[in-house]
């Protein structure tokens, strides 16, 4: 006779093991560690151009901020999968080429400038100071705590459906029932 229902609803094959994240991908990040509230921070902007020295522009990918006197660029380092992707999704420039592996990041570069906090050596406002990718990820016993923010970055656009959804169809059935109302018998 026919296979049992849970046999013929699994498909065919071996059942794939799931994907591991590239080591620079955002989901591979297990985050860094919080800002302490409070404490004295520096932001940074962070910037993406196409590797070729001063031809290339600096475009602008969001910033990060940093406890007072840490290293911006370990910052950079630790969430250069998700800079790169939104570098890549927020200027056609540097969508193409991409030479090397796919996930690679060999075909751009970051950097960052000082945004808001003190100079300091090797720390200002004016100039870009690039960043090594070699050696991602970052360990975690060499995390720090920072924050990120991306142009674009707009929170979780699911829960945001969800909520409008669901006064989407609180509306609906408000009007619904005031519809009912008016036209129930005897009111």
């Amino acid at each position: 006779g026919p296979p049992p229902p849970a046999a013929r609803s699994r498909g065919f094959g071996k059942p794939r093991a799931p994907r591991r994240p590239s080591p620079d991908s955002p989901a591979a990040d297990s985050g860094p560690p919080p800002l302490a509230d409070g404490a004295p921070t520096e932001e940074f902007f962070v910037l993406a151009r196409k590797p070729g020295g001063v031809k290339e522009r600096w475009l602008p990918v969001g910033d990060v901020a940093v406890e007072q006197g840490a290293d911006p660029a370990t910052a950079v380092r630790m969430h250069a999968g998700a800079i790169v992707q939104s570098a890549r999704a927020n200027f056609v420039d540097l969508l193409l080429p991409v030479p090397g592996e796919r996930g690679s990041t060999s075909w751009v570069e970051l950097g960052y400038r000082l945004q808001r906090g003190a100079e300091r050596p090797g720390v200002g406002r004016t100039a870009v100071t690039p960043v090594s990718l070699e050696g991602l990820p970052v360990p975690a016993e060499q995390q720090i705590p920072c924050r990120l923010r991306l142009i674009g970055d707009v929170g979780d656009l699911r829960q945001t459906k969800k909520e409008f959804l669901a006064d989407a169809m609180a509306q609906v059935q408000a009007q619904a029932e005031s519809h009912a109302a008016t036209r129930a018998p005897g009111a």
